[in-house]
């Protein structure tokens, strides 16, 4: 469900045999989605987000370098599911890796990232908090 609705059948049709019914181990997941076509330069909204270059480009609006840290993982993560709020939980196991990082934590990145966009002049694209979910929004 991760991958989409026909990524089973792309699996199978890789030659992927899956542990029970439609169950597929950590490391035949990985191989696949080695020979997908590369994930770089996904596009959500006429936001691109490198993660070979850990930049982002917001339509014509310039590139961004953001370096491998946590405002280019969060805005990745939040990128994959843009205009939903995402649990701050969720955000912990995805963007920090754990499940103790502070509340706070989360929410001062949210700023700073949000500081970073608005400083370089990206319009149209914003970060949102609401009561320990966030989001990445495009009016």
């Amino acid at each position: 469900e991760m991958f989409g609705l026909n990524a089973l059948e792309e699996m199978k049709e890789s030659g992927f045999k899956p542990l029970f019914e439609d169950i597929y181990s950590l490391v035949d997941i990985k191989a696949w989605q080695s020979l997908r076509p590369s994930n770089e330069d996904k596009q959500t909204y006429g936001l691109i987000v490198d993660p070979g270059k850990f930049e982002i480009t917001y339509k014509d609006q310039g590139t961004l370098s953001l370096g491998n840290n946590i405002p280019f993982h969060l805005i990745a993560r939040l990128a994959k599911r843009p205009n939903i709020f995402i649990d701050f939980e969720t955000l912990k196991r995805d963007v920090w890796k754990d499940d103790y990082t502070d509340d706070n934590t989360i929410s001062r990145a949210v700023r700073n990232l949000r500081k970073k966009l608005n400083d370089y002049g990206y319009t149209g694209i914003s970060l949102e908090t609401k009561r320990n979910y966030a989001r990445l929004d495009f009016s």
